[in-house]
């Protein structure tokens, strides 16, 4: 009975088309059905689908990218802005499924990976109240069984927020030195899935995936919602 009150008089929404959901639910079904998944990994630094190519294009990059789908898809934007900027925390658990049917379709091995979320700062932490790639990780982690890894990498200074800058080159000296890890010792020979929950330029990405492989770190694969066209 008292869900049913709660129900009427807070009626829970679709993310994205708007229409009334079920409680557990955050996206309708038909606004679900219209995400559109990728069945491959990345490039990191230039898209390319690994399976199509059959060699990394670029085996210098700190990091090869997944991505669930892309940011010009309606549903997985209204899902990203949800959990991002609307506090739908809820979303993180729709994401981290998302996140983790990808990889397993892309035939990704992550068995012996470990998931680490993208650190926010702590003055946006703090006034966004949660970190939404920590909810992703622990997510996309919990559906595949992997360990999660909080709190060592971190942010060492504050910056501003990357949708503010136009240039790639802006991107990238914004979040330059921006990471570091308490216990590097603790990364050596590891293999990190770097969780975030979008990606434009790919700076945010790199720099943290830079901070990881100098400190020994074997392999990064970053795994995000949706990637920028």
């Amino acid at each position: 009975m008292f869900d049913l009150l709660v129900n009427l008089i807070f009626p829970r929404i679709c993310l994205s088309c708007r229409t009334p959901v079920n409680r557990d639910s955050v996206i309708c079904e038909a606004c679900k059905s219209q995400i559109s998944i990728h069945r491959t990994l990345f490039c990191g630094r230039c898209h390319a689908r690994l399976p199509e190519t059959r060699r990394i294009c670029h085996p210098s990059f700190p990091y090869i990218l997944g991505a669930v789908s892309q940011y010009s898809n309606e549903s997985v934007r209204a899902l990203i802005r949800g959990l991002k900027f609307g506090g739908v925390r809820a979303a993180a658990a729709l994401g981290g499924r998302l996140m983790a049917d990808y990889l397993n379709s892309a035939g990704f091995d992550f068995r012996r990976f470990t998931a680490v979320p993208v650190p926010l700062s702590r003055t946006r932490e703090r006034t966004r109240g949660f970190n939404q790639s920590e909810l992703l990780a622990e997510a996309t982690a919990e559906l595949l069984r992997i360990r999660k890894e909080s709190g060592n990498l971190v942010r060492s200074k504050h910056t501003k927020p990357q949708t503010g800058l136009e240039s790639r080159n802006d991107r990238e000296r914004n979040v330059k030195e921006c990471f570091t890890l308490r216990d590097p010792e603790r990364m050596k020979g590891a293999n990190v899935l770097l969780v975030d929950d979008v990606t434009t330029s790919g700076a945010t990405l790199r720099e943290a995936a830079r901070t990881l492989r100098s400190a020994g770190v074997k392999h990064v694969v970053a795994i995000v919602l949706a990637k920028a066209d």
